[in-house]
Protein backbone atom coordinates (compact mmCIF):
# COMPACT_ATOMS: atom_id res chain seq x y z
CA UNK A 1 0.00 0.00 0.00
CA UNK A 2 1.30 3.43 -0.99
CA UNK A 3 -0.98 6.19 0.27
CA UNK A 4 -3.91 3.96 -0.68
CA UNK A 5 -7.39 5.40 -0.02
CA UNK A 6 -10.57 3.54 -0.95
CA UNK A 7 -14.19 4.62 -1.23
CA UNK A 8 -16.49 2.26 0.71
CA UNK A 9 -19.71 4.21 0.14
CA UNK A 10 -21.40 1.22 -1.52
CA UNK A 11 -20.86 -0.80 1.66
CA UNK A 12 -21.15 1.70 4.50
CA UNK A 13 -22.84 4.75 2.98
CA UNK A 14 -19.89 6.88 4.14
CA UNK A 15 -18.62 8.95 1.23
CA UNK A 16 -15.29 9.93 2.77
CA UNK A 17 -12.26 7.89 1.57
CA UNK A 18 -10.75 5.41 4.02
CA UNK A 19 -7.00 4.96 4.35
CA UNK A 20 -5.88 1.33 3.97
CA UNK A 21 -2.49 0.08 5.08
CA UNK A 22 -0.51 -3.14 4.57
CA UNK A 23 -2.19 -6.21 6.05
CA UNK A 24 -5.69 -4.73 6.30
CA UNK A 25 -8.74 -6.29 4.67
CA UNK A 26 -10.28 -4.55 1.66
CA UNK A 27 -13.90 -5.54 1.07
CA UNK A 28 -15.33 -6.09 -2.38
CA UNK A 29 -17.49 -3.18 -3.44
CA UNK A 30 -14.86 -0.58 -2.49
CA UNK A 31 -12.65 1.10 -5.06
CA UNK A 32 -9.44 3.10 -5.06
CA UNK A 33 -9.66 6.90 -5.12
CA UNK A 34 -6.08 7.81 -4.19
CA UNK A 35 -2.65 6.22 -4.06
CA UNK A 36 -2.02 2.67 -5.16
CA UNK A 37 -1.76 -0.84 -3.77
CA UNK A 38 -2.00 -4.54 -4.51
CA UNK A 39 -4.35 -7.06 -2.92
CA UNK A 40 -5.02 -10.80 -2.96
CA UNK A 41 -8.59 -11.98 -3.52
CA UNK A 42 -9.52 -14.53 -0.82
CA UNK A 43 -13.19 -14.88 -1.75
CA UNK A 44 -14.81 -14.55 -5.16
CA UNK A 45 -18.22 -15.03 -6.75
CA UNK A 46 -21.07 -15.73 -4.34
CA UNK A 47 -18.66 -15.75 -1.36
CA UNK A 48 -17.53 -12.15 -1.95
CA UNK A 49 -18.70 -9.63 0.65
CA UNK A 50 -20.57 -7.44 -1.84
CA UNK A 51 -22.49 -10.40 -3.28
CA UNK A 52 -23.38 -11.76 0.16
CA UNK A 53 -24.59 -8.32 1.23
CA UNK A 54 -26.76 -7.91 -1.87
CA UNK A 55 -28.26 -11.37 -1.37
CA UNK A 56 -29.22 -10.49 2.20
CA UNK A 57 -30.74 -7.20 1.03
CA UNK A 58 -32.88 -8.99 -1.57
CA UNK A 59 -34.03 -11.65 0.87
CA UNK A 60 -37.69 -11.29 1.82
CA UNK A 61 -38.88 -12.29 5.29
CA UNK A 62 -42.63 -12.83 5.32
CA UNK A 63 -44.40 -12.32 8.65
CA UNK A 64 -48.04 -13.20 9.16
CA UNK A 65 -50.35 -10.54 10.55
CA UNK A 66 -51.95 -11.09 13.99
CA UNK A 67 -55.34 -11.96 12.51
CA UNK A 68 -53.74 -14.34 10.01
CA UNK A 69 -51.89 -16.10 12.82
CA UNK A 70 -55.12 -16.47 14.80
CA UNK A 71 -56.99 -17.86 11.77
CA UNK A 72 -54.16 -20.26 10.97
CA UNK A 73 -54.10 -21.45 14.59
CA UNK A 74 -57.87 -22.02 14.64
CA UNK A 75 -57.80 -23.84 11.32
CA UNK A 76 -54.94 -26.04 12.54
CA UNK A 77 -56.66 -26.91 15.84
CA UNK A 78 -60.01 -27.60 14.21
CA UNK A 79 -58.42 -29.64 11.42
CA UNK A 80 -56.55 -31.86 13.89
CA UNK A 81 -59.72 -32.17 15.97
CA UNK A 82 -61.70 -33.21 12.89
CA UNK A 83 -58.98 -35.71 11.97
CA UNK A 84 -59.05 -37.17 15.49
CA UNK A 85 -62.84 -37.54 15.36
CA UNK A 86 -62.61 -39.21 11.96
CA UNK A 87 -60.13 -41.70 13.41
CA UNK A 88 -62.51 -42.41 16.28
CA UNK A 89 -65.39 -42.87 13.82
CA UNK A 90 -63.28 -45.29 11.82
CA UNK A 91 -62.33 -47.33 14.90
CA UNK A 92 -65.97 -47.43 16.05
CA UNK A 93 -67.07 -48.44 12.54
CA UNK A 94 -64.56 -51.29 12.41
CA UNK A 95 -65.37 -52.52 15.93
CA UNK A 96 -69.13 -52.35 15.40
CA UNK A 97 -69.36 -55.02 12.72
CA UNK A 98 -73.05 -55.86 12.49
CA UNK A 99 -74.92 -58.43 10.36
CA UNK A 100 -74.25 -58.33 6.61
CA UNK A 101 -77.71 -56.96 5.90
CA UNK A 102 -76.91 -53.79 7.95
CA UNK A 103 -73.45 -53.29 6.48
CA UNK A 104 -74.57 -50.90 3.73
CA UNK A 105 -76.57 -48.77 6.15
CA UNK A 106 -73.67 -48.55 8.64
CA UNK A 107 -71.29 -47.63 5.84
CA UNK A 108 -73.56 -44.82 4.70
CA UNK A 109 -73.81 -43.54 8.29
CA UNK A 110 -70.03 -43.71 8.69
CA UNK A 111 -69.42 -41.72 5.48
CA UNK A 112 -72.12 -39.17 6.43
CA UNK A 113 -70.53 -38.65 9.87
CA UNK A 114 -67.07 -38.16 8.34
CA UNK A 115 -68.42 -35.66 5.79
CA UNK A 116 -70.46 -33.77 8.39
CA UNK A 117 -67.48 -33.53 10.76
CA UNK A 118 -65.10 -32.21 8.10
CA UNK A 119 -67.67 -29.81 6.67
CA UNK A 120 -68.72 -28.38 10.04
CA UNK A 121 -65.33 -28.15 11.77
CA UNK A 122 -63.08 -26.83 8.98
CA UNK A 123 -64.06 -23.11 8.80
CA UNK A 124 -63.98 -22.46 5.07
CA UNK A 125 -66.38 -19.56 5.57
CA UNK A 126 -64.07 -17.81 8.06
CA UNK A 127 -61.13 -18.03 5.66
CA UNK A 128 -63.28 -16.70 2.82
CA UNK A 129 -64.60 -13.85 4.98
CA UNK A 130 -61.09 -12.84 6.05
CA UNK A 131 -59.86 -12.95 2.43
CA UNK A 132 -62.73 -10.70 1.30
CA UNK A 133 -62.05 -8.27 4.16
CA UNK A 134 -58.34 -8.12 3.30
CA UNK A 135 -59.18 -7.56 -0.37
CA UNK A 136 -61.52 -4.68 0.42
CA UNK A 137 -58.85 -3.10 2.64
CA UNK A 138 -56.26 -3.42 -0.13
CA UNK A 139 -58.63 -1.75 -2.60
CA UNK A 140 -59.26 1.16 -0.24
CA UNK A 141 -55.53 1.63 0.40
CA UNK A 142 -54.70 1.47 -3.31
CA UNK A 143 -57.21 4.26 -3.99
CA UNK A 144 -55.20 6.37 -1.53
CA UNK A 145 -52.01 5.79 -3.48
CA UNK A 146 -50.53 2.91 -1.45
CA UNK A 147 -49.11 -0.16 -3.14
CA UNK A 148 -50.33 -3.34 -1.42
CA UNK A 149 -48.31 -6.43 -2.30
CA UNK A 150 -49.95 -8.75 0.22
CA UNK A 151 -53.59 -8.81 1.26
CA UNK A 152 -52.89 -8.96 5.00
CA UNK A 153 -50.61 -5.88 4.86
CA UNK A 154 -53.53 -3.60 5.76
CA UNK A 155 -54.33 -5.60 8.89
CA UNK A 156 -50.63 -5.70 9.78
CA UNK A 157 -50.46 -1.91 9.63
CA UNK A 158 -53.44 -1.73 11.98
CA UNK A 159 -51.44 -3.72 14.56
CA UNK A 160 -48.50 -1.30 14.58
CA UNK A 161 -47.94 0.27 18.02
CA UNK A 162 -44.54 1.97 17.52
CA UNK A 163 -43.32 4.01 14.54
CA UNK A 164 -39.61 4.87 14.20
CA UNK A 165 -38.71 7.83 12.02
CA UNK A 166 -35.76 9.97 11.06
CA UNK A 167 -35.80 13.70 11.80
CA UNK A 168 -33.90 15.50 9.06
CA UNK A 169 -35.78 15.35 5.78
CA UNK A 170 -38.60 13.24 7.25
CA UNK A 171 -40.11 15.27 10.06
CA UNK A 172 -38.39 18.42 8.86
CA UNK A 173 -38.07 20.04 5.45
CA UNK A 174 -34.27 19.56 5.39
CA UNK A 175 -33.89 23.19 4.33
CA UNK A 176 -31.49 24.54 6.93
CA UNK A 177 -31.04 28.26 7.38
CA UNK A 178 -28.72 30.24 9.63
CA UNK A 179 -30.67 31.52 12.61
CA UNK A 180 -27.93 33.38 14.50
CA UNK A 181 -24.21 33.51 15.28
CA UNK A 182 -23.18 33.84 18.92
CA UNK A 183 -19.60 35.03 19.42
CA UNK A 184 -17.86 33.43 22.41
CA UNK A 185 -15.38 35.37 24.46
CA UNK A 186 -12.88 33.15 26.22
CA UNK A 187 -12.17 34.16 29.83
CA UNK A 188 -9.04 36.20 30.21
CA UNK A 189 -8.92 37.17 26.51
CA UNK A 190 -10.60 39.61 24.19
CA UNK A 191 -12.14 36.76 22.20
CA UNK A 192 -13.69 37.22 18.78
CA UNK A 193 -16.11 39.97 17.89
CA UNK A 194 -19.33 39.10 16.04
CA UNK A 195 -17.87 40.40 12.77
CA UNK A 196 -14.67 38.37 13.24
CA UNK A 197 -16.69 35.24 14.05
CA UNK A 198 -18.78 35.78 10.92
CA UNK A 199 -15.66 36.22 8.79
CA UNK A 200 -14.08 33.02 10.12
CA UNK A 201 -17.30 31.05 9.52
CA UNK A 202 -17.41 32.39 5.96
CA UNK A 203 -13.78 31.38 5.42
CA UNK A 204 -14.40 27.87 6.79
CA UNK A 205 -17.46 27.30 4.59
CA UNK A 206 -15.58 28.52 1.51
CA UNK A 207 -12.46 26.38 2.11
CA UNK A 208 -13.95 23.08 3.24
CA UNK A 209 -14.25 20.18 0.81
CA UNK A 210 -17.65 19.40 2.37
CA UNK A 211 -19.34 22.31 0.59
CA UNK A 212 -22.26 20.04 -0.39
CA UNK A 213 -23.00 19.46 3.28
CA UNK A 214 -26.37 20.96 4.28
CA UNK A 215 -24.82 22.80 7.23
CA UNK A 216 -22.14 24.49 5.12
CA UNK A 217 -24.64 25.23 2.36
CA UNK A 218 -26.78 27.10 4.90
CA UNK A 219 -23.73 29.06 6.10
CA UNK A 220 -22.69 29.92 2.53
CA UNK A 221 -26.22 30.99 1.60
CA UNK A 222 -26.38 33.35 4.58
CA UNK A 223 -22.79 34.62 4.70
CA UNK A 224 -21.60 34.33 1.10
CA UNK A 225 -18.18 33.15 -0.07
CA UNK A 226 -14.67 34.30 0.76
CA UNK A 227 -11.31 34.20 -0.97
CA UNK A 228 -9.14 31.94 1.17
CA UNK A 229 -6.11 29.73 0.54
CA UNK A 230 -6.62 26.14 1.68
CA UNK A 231 -3.49 24.40 2.99
CA UNK A 232 -4.90 21.08 4.24
CA UNK A 233 -7.93 19.76 6.09
CA UNK A 234 -9.71 16.92 7.86
CA UNK A 235 -13.01 16.21 6.04
CA UNK A 236 -16.20 15.60 7.98
CA UNK A 237 -16.86 12.02 9.09
CA UNK A 238 -19.93 10.81 10.91
CA UNK A 239 -17.82 9.01 13.51
CA UNK A 240 -15.90 12.24 14.26
CA UNK A 241 -18.79 14.71 13.96
CA UNK A 242 -16.43 17.56 13.12
CA UNK A 243 -14.19 18.82 10.31
CA UNK A 244 -11.14 21.06 10.26
CA UNK A 245 -9.30 23.26 7.75
CA UNK A 246 -5.88 24.90 7.85
CA UNK A 247 -6.05 28.05 5.78
CA UNK A 248 -4.04 31.16 5.09
CA UNK A 249 -6.28 34.15 5.75
CA UNK A 250 -4.96 37.69 5.41
CA UNK A 251 -1.40 36.35 5.34
CA UNK A 252 -1.84 34.39 8.59
CA UNK A 253 -2.20 30.62 9.01
CA UNK A 254 -5.23 29.52 11.01
CA UNK A 255 -6.54 26.10 11.96
CA UNK A 256 -10.34 26.26 12.20
CA UNK A 257 -12.56 23.47 13.54
CA UNK A 258 -16.34 23.19 13.14
CA UNK A 259 -18.44 20.46 14.70
CA UNK A 260 -20.86 19.31 17.39
CA UNK A 261 -20.18 21.06 20.74
CA UNK A 262 -20.51 17.85 22.76
CA UNK A 263 -17.85 16.21 20.57
CA UNK A 264 -15.37 19.10 20.59
CA UNK A 265 -15.75 19.67 24.32
CA UNK A 266 -12.86 17.29 25.10
CA UNK A 267 -10.44 19.71 23.39
CA UNK A 268 -11.71 22.73 25.31
CA UNK A 269 -10.27 24.09 28.50
CA UNK A 270 -12.55 23.62 31.49
CA UNK A 271 -13.13 27.35 31.86
CA UNK A 272 -13.97 27.68 28.15
CA UNK A 273 -16.48 24.82 28.33
CA UNK A 274 -18.25 26.45 31.26
CA UNK A 275 -18.43 29.79 29.42
CA UNK A 276 -20.76 28.58 26.67
CA UNK A 277 -22.27 25.35 27.99
CA UNK A 278 -25.11 27.22 29.70
CA UNK A 279 -26.06 28.84 26.39
CA UNK A 280 -26.67 25.53 24.65
CA UNK A 281 -29.72 24.36 26.59
CA UNK A 282 -32.15 27.20 25.67
CA UNK A 283 -30.99 27.09 22.06
CA UNK A 284 -31.58 23.35 21.79
CA UNK A 285 -35.01 23.74 23.38
CA UNK A 286 -35.92 25.83 20.32
CA UNK A 287 -34.95 22.91 18.07
CA UNK A 288 -31.84 24.64 16.70
CA UNK A 289 -28.90 22.64 15.37
CA UNK A 290 -25.77 24.07 17.02
CA UNK A 291 -22.24 23.97 15.62
CA UNK A 292 -19.18 25.13 17.50
CA UNK A 293 -16.46 27.01 15.63
CA UNK A 294 -13.08 26.86 17.34
CA UNK A 295 -9.43 27.51 16.57
CA UNK A 296 -6.24 25.59 17.31
CA UNK A 297 -2.61 26.42 16.87
CA UNK A 298 -1.89 25.89 13.14
CA UNK A 299 -0.20 22.53 12.60
CA UNK A 300 -0.10 20.36 9.43
CA UNK A 301 -3.10 18.04 9.08
CA UNK A 302 -1.64 15.80 6.36
CA UNK A 303 -2.21 12.07 7.02
CA UNK A 304 -4.38 12.94 10.02
CA UNK A 305 -7.87 11.59 10.53
CA UNK A 306 -8.51 13.21 13.93
CA UNK A 307 -7.64 16.50 15.56
CA UNK A 308 -4.24 16.89 17.19
CA UNK A 309 -4.02 16.77 20.95
CA UNK A 310 -4.01 20.53 21.44
CA UNK A 311 -6.30 23.04 23.19
CA UNK A 312 -9.22 24.41 21.21
CA UNK A 313 -10.26 28.04 21.65
CA UNK A 314 -14.02 28.54 21.14
CA UNK A 315 -14.90 31.34 18.73
CA UNK A 316 -18.62 31.19 17.99
CA UNK A 317 -21.78 29.10 17.99
CA UNK A 318 -23.55 28.79 14.63
CA UNK A 319 -27.26 28.09 15.18
CA UNK A 320 -29.14 26.51 12.28
CA UNK A 321 -32.91 26.17 12.08
CA UNK A 322 -34.81 23.40 10.30
CA UNK A 323 -38.59 23.82 10.19
CA UNK A 324 -41.04 21.01 10.82
CA UNK A 325 -42.96 19.82 7.77
CA UNK A 326 -46.51 21.29 7.74
CA UNK A 327 -48.14 17.87 7.63
CA UNK A 328 -45.80 16.20 10.13
CA UNK A 329 -47.52 17.65 13.18
CA UNK A 330 -50.96 16.40 12.13
CA UNK A 331 -49.56 12.94 11.36
CA UNK A 332 -47.85 12.63 14.76
CA UNK A 333 -50.98 13.80 16.56
CA UNK A 334 -53.10 11.29 14.63
CA UNK A 335 -50.69 8.49 15.56
CA UNK A 336 -50.79 9.47 19.22
CA UNK A 337 -54.62 9.61 19.18
CA UNK A 338 -54.62 5.97 18.01
CA UNK A 339 -52.27 4.86 20.77
CA UNK A 340 -49.24 4.60 18.48
CA UNK A 341 -45.94 5.75 19.91
CA UNK A 342 -43.24 7.27 17.75
CA UNK A 343 -39.49 7.34 18.23
CA UNK A 344 -37.10 9.67 16.43
CA UNK A 345 -33.76 8.16 15.37
CA UNK A 346 -31.35 10.99 14.70
CA UNK A 347 -27.70 11.91 15.00
CA UNK A 348 -28.62 15.34 16.38
CA UNK A 349 -28.50 16.20 20.03
CA UNK A 350 -31.53 14.75 21.91
CA UNK A 351 -32.53 18.21 23.18
CA UNK A 352 -32.51 19.53 19.61
CA UNK A 353 -34.72 16.66 18.45
CA UNK A 354 -37.12 17.21 21.33
CA UNK A 355 -37.20 20.94 20.69
CA UNK A 356 -38.24 20.34 17.07
CA UNK A 357 -41.52 18.74 18.16
CA UNK A 358 -41.90 20.35 21.59
CA UNK A 359 -44.71 22.67 20.43
CA UNK A 360 -46.90 19.67 19.60
CA UNK A 361 -49.27 18.36 22.25
CA UNK A 362 -47.47 15.04 22.64
CA UNK A 363 -45.91 13.20 25.61
CA UNK A 364 -42.12 13.39 25.15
Amino acid sequence: SEFLEVDEALLTGESDPVRRHDGENVLSGSFCVAGQGAYRADKVGADAFANRTSQQARRYHFTNSPLTRVINRLVTILSYTALALCVLYTIAYLLRAGPPETHDRETRQYVAMIAATITSMVPQGMVLTATIAFSMGAIVMSRRGAIVQRLNAVETMAAVDVVCTDKTGTLTTNRLKLDQILALNAPGSAGASPSQATELLRAFASASVDRQNKNLQALTAALGGASVELLDQIPFKSQNRYSAVRVRLDGKERLLVLGAPETLQRWLAETDAESFDERLHPLRQRGLRILLLGEMAPVPLADKTTLPDAPLRPIALACLADELRPEAGDVLKALYAQGIEFKVISGDNPETVQGTVSHLDLPL
